[in-house]
């Protein structure tokens, strides 16, 4: 099977944001191994990521999104037996100013209008974000209050660490609510700032309502074609019991006189 001779640079390592990652992986076998480096994120679902097929993983852009265990794989076929060999772990660490996942949250929230909308986007900072506020207008929340219909909630921990929740809710929309919000982030490396457009859509069913005088006509329509319904179904009883009163007028007795007046005239 494939032998792991060295891996690097270290087993724990801590990489600004935005700067340049290297892992090196050194493997021996018959016949020589393949290479996989495999990243282990830090959430509950300890999801794995292939970041490379190669002996080397090269990171040109830290961001969050790299935080976390890798591992380099070395695998080789002997026969049709696959034989793999796994380093040990490398944590690595990301610090910097705050990161809002762009991912997060959608780059629009649509909604009725008259109804709550919920925006939500998620953060990543290390050291923790010290402030985080929405934007819109000439309006500023800050996380933990509320004006109005608004409310921004206090940073909530994400699954992933030194990830957080930002959210912010409006009560009972309206048009004039539709504009961009912008969540604002900071902390002693630095800030960011990202929008999520809320648009509300007019709700047609509520937006006409039905006047009296338009209930009234059809109230008065509905009534007038039940009593026309019910002088057509009075009518056509009356008419076939009338038909039936007339059937039992006619006897058998006098078709038999009819007949013997017939014969009585063909004999004389």
């Amino acid at each position: 099977p494939p032998q792991i001779l060295d891996v690097g640079p270290e087993r724990v390592m801590t990489a600004p944001l935005y700067s340049q990652a290297t892992f090196s992986c050194t493997a021996e076998g018959n016949p020589p191994p393949a290479y996989q480096w495999l990243q282990k994120l830090p959430t509950a679902q300890g999801t794995v990521l292939i970041r490379s097929s190669n002996s080397s993983l090269i990171i040109s852009n830290v961001t969050y999104d790299y935080k976390g265990e890798y591992v380099c794989k070395a695998t080789n076929v002997i026969g049709k037996e696959e034989r793999i060999a796994q380093s040990d772990a490398i944590s690595m660490q990301v610090v910097g100013a705050p990161q809002v996942l762009r991912q997060s949250g959608g780059r629009e929230v649509v909604v009725v209008r008259g109804q709550d909308a919920v925006l939500r986007l998620v953060v990543c900072a290390d050291p923790r974000p010290r402030t985080a506020a929405w934007e819109w207008g000439s309006l500023k929340l800050e996380a933990g209050n509320d004006f109005d219909r608004y409310k921004a909630e206090e940073l909530s921990q994400d699954e992933r660490e030194d990830c957080y929740e930002a959210t912010l809710t409006v009560k009972e929309v309206d048009l004039s609510d539709q504009r961009n919000y912008y969540l604002v982030v900071e902390n002693e490396r630095g800030k960011d700032r990202h929008a999520v457009h809320l648009a509300v859509k007019e709700n047609f069913l509520c937006a006409q309502p039905v006047s009296m005088a338009t209930l009234l006509s059809i109230a008065a329509g509905s009534v007038l074609l039940l009593l026309i319904l019910v002088c057509f179904t009075v009518y056509a009883m009356r008419r076939e019991k009338c038909c039936f009163a007339r059937r039992g007028d006619f006897r058998p007795s006098d078709l038999e006189s009819e007949r013997m007046k017939q014969q009585g005239t063909v004999e004389s």
